[in-house]
């Protein structure tokens, strides 16, 4: 038999499940993602807050806090209005205990700070409710140089990338090498066996690699860009981006005219024009040109002899001069004076023909016999 609730009980229960209470998640002051590192921290920078909402007839009686490491309690905050704040353990000696509002305001940083942080609130009524745990990074960019040095290697289309970064407490998280938004990010990247990694006293981190090569080509995304980045990541895998640097290298962003849409039997000299590491056709300057005839071993027919094209470099594009249509106009037939032995030639026909013929007449032979 089940013992009847005393009235106390029956009310504490009715507040319980109509408490608007809610806490969390906790979150670092004015929408920071991290807490920076500095000797001497500012106000209104290193502050913990444990956002939480409850009904205009509810009372806030007390505010406490936890660090976590490990999943061990390392310190703790508690506070009260009207009343003298308290810290224990890590937090001891670390925290501002004359605050109003019960934020959990850091007055010295050190690594040791760092960790899983919760934070529970507990009305006059009793009612408590607690945040999930949430990790706190303090991040040490000891420097803010990047050592970058680049070359690029135009007869082979390779550009070629040395970098150092800038040591970082917690470890880093780093990427370098060719990006592109439309590849969805990094599609050729430093791999983490060329990375050289140097911790230092102090437990923080750089990472470096030299004389790397990246191809580019024909594959290569029109969009695309050599990038390296630094950051941190934390244990949820939520990264946290704290510098970037781009490189715009001409071999990676020139462009030219595309090719020509010959005919088999059409052939074409160029003028003014290099290539592309992209195979694309570039003027030299301002205006390269395309002489399109007939091949060796044809003839125009017609009256067009040739057709001259101009590649302009502001809009990389053939116009035709003078204007007319496009490759079309230009008509080659077989030469039949001519011996060459092309494909495309109709003597070569004739005489893989004949050739043919001549190797099955001994067969026709026997068959007549």
């Amino acid at each position: 038999m089940i013992a009847p609730l005393t009235s106390a009980a029956l009310l504490l229960g009715y507040a319980v499940v109509c408490s608007a209470l809610e806490v969390g998640p906790v979150r670092v002051v004015n929408n920071r993602t991290y807490i920076s590192y500095t000797a001497d921290p500012k106000p209104d920078t290193n502050i913990l807050e444990c956002p939480y909402t409850l009904a205009d007839s509810e009372v806030v009686a007390k505010v406490s806090w936890s660090l976590w490491q490990d999943d061990q309690e390392e310190g703790t905050f508690e506070w009260q209005p009207e009343s003298t704040s308290e810290a224990t353990g890590k937090l001891r000696d670390a925290v501002n205990l004359t605050r109003d509002d019960g934020s959990l305001e850091l007055t010295t940083l050190r690594y040791d700070l760092a960790g899983y942080y919760s934070c529970a609130v507990t009305l006059s009524g009793a009612e408590r409710e607690e945040s999930e745990k949430w990790q706190l990074l303090i991040i040490d960019t000891t420097s803010a140089h990047f050592s970058s040095k680049t070359n690029s290697n135009k007869e082979e289309c390779v550009y070629i990338s040395s970098f150092e970064t800038y040591a970082v407490f917690p470890p880093p998280t780093v990427h370098a090498g060719m990006y592109s938004n439309s590849h969805g990010g990094y599609y050729d990247e430093v791999t983490g066996s060329q990375w050289k990694k140097t911790i230092y006293a102090n437990k923080s981190t750089s990472y470096a690699y030299d004389d790397i090569k990246f191809k580019i080509s024909e594959e290569t995304p029109l969009d695309a860009e050599f990038r390296s980045s630094i950051g941190v990541t934390k244990e949820d895998g939520t990264y946290i981006p704290l510098a970037s640097t781009t490189s715009l290298a001409g071999m990676i962003t020139e462009r030219g005219c595309p090719e020509l849409n010959l005919e088999r039997s059409q052939a074409v000299q160029f003028r003014k024009i290099d290539r592309t590491c992209r195979n694309e056709l570039k003027p030299w300057h301002f205006t390269g040109q395309a002489e399109v005839k007939c091949k060796e071993g044809f003839l125009a027919e017609g009256d067009v002899h040739d057709l001259v094209f101009d590649c302009h470099s502001t809009n990389l594009t053939w116009t035709p001069e003078p204007e007319a249509d496009y490759l079309a106009t230009l008509k080659c037939a077989p030469d039949p004076n001519s011996d060459d032995d092309d494909d495309d030639n109709g003597g070569s026909l004739a005489s893989l023909s004949s050739l043919t013929l001549l190797l099955l007449s001994p067969t026709l032979l026997r068959l007549l016999e």
